[in-house]
């Protein structure tokens, strides 16, 4: 039996005596917890405690730094729907300018626009394009 279940039934067998008179009961309980409480028990659940709040702050700072990480992936999320978003006006541009006005646009700056759309999109999304040196 460990220090610490000693330490523990000692102090439920003080509050639990029930029978004898409150005398006899506190003499009972003094002497089974103070026979329990030694000081290495004492110790050991001082050491205990101290390894829990070192494991709580760890973990505190685990969080901490998960937080930090999610608001940054969150940004990163907004950032890519915005260049997406700008993405696909372009492209909503270049559609309706090759349907109403595609005889009298060059192939070429309709070219120029579909590669100046993406090239935006694909900097926003930190991509390199095959054309870039």
């Amino acid at each position: 039996m460990t220090n610490k279940q000693a330490l523990r039934e000692a102090a439920i067998k003080a509050k639990e005596l029930g029978n004898i008179s409150r005398y006899t009961k506190a003499m009972v309980a003094r002497l089974e917890f103070k026979e329990a409480a030694t000081p290495d028990a004492v110790l050991a659940l001082l050491d205990e405690l101290d390894n829990r709040e070192k494991l709580r702050a760890a973990a505190n700072r685990v969080v901490n730094q998960q937080d930090i990480e999610l608001q940054e992936l969150r940004q990163r999320v907004a950032e890519l729907e915005q260049s997406h978003t700008k993405l696909r006006e372009s492209m909503a541009t270049i559609h309706n300018t090759i349907r109403m006005d595609g005889a009298q646009t060059s192939l070429a700056v309709i070219l120029n626009a579909a590669k100046r759309a993406y090239d935006q999109s694909a900097t926003a999304a930190g991509i390199r394009t095959s054309w870039e040196g």
